[in-house]
């Protein structure tokens, strides 16, 4: 068995990195080598907490060059200092030298076990599953190809690795792997076939990943932050959480909203430290993990325009101009932005790229009353637009979940952020957490919580109506688990992502399908 904090962790922090890796290296891949990997592990006296490590790690430096992919995912899991937690550095070592040996082109053999099994799992065990990674490549990094291009660039590919003379080797016995290689020879044998079973994945790989068929270029699911920072700055972009001490009108005048535990932004930096500290330890910790980004600084904790303009100037100017800051969010309320803080604002914007993001969580009064928000939607409305007035741009929040709110209610919050023609979405799933009034109503009176499926079905269908211009910049929480009551599965956060990808896979659906 795998340990659970192990596998918790990897998932959570290392798996998200996949995603800067080329359509053909992303999870999908990895998932698959990690099944192969443990059936070959089954009769080997082997630490099979190596073996599932080596599994996530070895291909995790592809969006750095596919050249050196090994030496560099090897370096990487090498520097991860959390490893320290389950592995003693002797083992470490052995899983890195395995990550260097799983290469098909290597002119040697893998020096260990391990190295065996992540080679022997790493190569491919039928023929759609190679023809999908060529042609994915193929897609991403050369779309000016006709799709009978396409096809003699898998051929080539397939018949130079797999073929009679291919450099491919396994190192261990592997029944999948030995028939594979028959299947490969008799459709190299015959092209045509092989030609029918590209074009059935090719149908496949655009209706799942939606590739247009005329232009062959990529669109996601849906409109996600990391895409829209990519394009305007040109590189990875990391958000560092704030606490700048602020509170809450809402705190002050009375008990809160009903779901609030008083500590928006958990995993923000420490308020007794000063802004700029705050940052670089942030900042710091991003780069054990990545390298080569941007950074955003996050004023998270709690209303952020709370106060007057010259105390906001003093935190805001803090920290823009530290090295690699591209912009800064505030997370704030509506009812904290008079006129004076909104100029103030309009020039802030005006020296770095700003994001405002508000809390609305419904648009429906008896929901707003219940949660005890403390603001009118007129007044949500007023704010966002003297932001656009000003080019600010506005992200806002809404919760999934709230007590006698109906899917289409939900909905209908889409419809209504669409006609707002805001620039950004954040959607929470209810959290019901200790210490909050929330908690203590839940006990006196138990209502039903979505499940995750009933969640991610809401939230696949807020997204076919969601305008497609508009960002995602959330689709889950992730409170800490010592803080959460109910529901459970919302600490599963890299899980709930996947499985809202592989509904829109079974949908064949993205973003914005039934507004465009």
């Amino acid at each position: 068995m795998i340990q659970k904090e192990l596998k918790q962790y990897l998932k959570e922090e290392i798996l998200p990195i996949y995603e800067k890796n080329d359509w053909a290296h992303q999870t999908w891949h990895i998932y698959e080598v990690i099944e192969r990997s443990l059936k070959l592990a089954k009769d080997q006296n082997v630490n099979l907490n190596m073996v599932y490590t080596i599994a996530i790690f070895h291909d995790i430096a592809c969006h750095k060059g596919r050249e050196n992919h090994e030496v560099n995912s090897s370096i990487f899991l090498k520097n991860d200092p959390n490893l320290k937690k389950w592995f003693t550095d002797s083992e470490i070592e052995t899983m890195a030298t395995a990550i260097i040996d799983h290469r098909a082109s290597l002119e040697y053999p893998p020096r260990s076990i391990y190295g065996r099994i992540i080679s022997t799992a790493d190569r491919f065990t039928t023929l759609k599953g190679i023809l999908r990674s060529t042609l994915l490549y193929s897609l991403e990094f050369y779309p000016e190809l006709t799709v009978d291009n396409m096809f003699e660039r898998s051929y080539e590919y397939i018949k130079k690795k797999y073929g009679p003379n291919g450099y491919s080797k396994i190192h261990m016995p592997s029944e999948d792997y030995d028939n594979f290689l028959k299947e490969v020879a008799y459709y190299l044998e015959h092209k045509q076939e092989m030609k029918k079973i590209f074009y059935g994945v090719y149908d496949f790989c655009c209706k799942i990943y939606h590739v247009k068929k005329t232009d062959q270029k990529f669109i996601k699911h849906y409109f996600s932050l990391d895409e829209f920072y990519q394009k305007k700055f040109g590189t990875k972009v990391y958000k560092v959480s704030l606490n700048a001490g602020f509170t809450c009108p809402n705190i002050q005048n009375g008990h809160g909203c009903i779901f609030c535990s008083n500590q928006s932004g958990d995993f923000a930096g420490d308020k007794e430290k000063d802004l700029v500290t705050q940052f670089n330890e942030g900042k710091e910790k991003i780069e054990k993990k990545c390298s080569n980004g941007q950074y955003i600084a996050y004023f998270q904790v709690a209303s952020n325009t709370y106060s007057d303009v010259a105390t906001l100037k003093e935190k805001y100017e803090s920290v823009i101009n530290l090295p690699g800051v591209v912009g800064i969010s505030i997370a704030t309320r509506s009812d904290c932005l008079n006129k004076e803080i909104l100029d103030y604002l309009e020039k802030l914007n005006q020296k770095t790229f700003l994001t405002i993001e508000l809390g609305l969580q419904s648009i429906h009064a008896k929901t707003l009353s219940f949660i005890n928000r403390g603001h009118s939607l007129e007044n949500f409305e007023n704010a966002v637009k003297e932001l656009q007035k000003r080019n600010i741009h506005v992200v806002a929040h809404i919760i999934n979940g709230l007590p006698n709110e109906t899917k289409e209610m939900m909905l209908e919050t889409i419809s209504y952020l669409n006609e707002l023609k805001i620039n950004g979405i954040k959607i929470h799933m209810l959290q019901i957490l200790k210490g909050t009034p929330l908690e203590k109503y839940y006990q006196k009176n138990p209502f039903p919580l979505l499940t995750k499926e009933e969640f991610i079905d809401i939230v696949c269908d807020q997204l076919e109506r969601l305008d497609k211009n508009i960002i995602i910049h959330r689709l889950t929480g992730d409170p800490k688990k010592e803080d959460l009551i109910a529901p459970n599965w919302v600490l599963k956060k890299f899980t709930v992502l996947n499985d809202i990808d592989k509904e829109f896979l079974l949908r064949h659906s993205y973003q914005g399908k039934l507004t465009s």
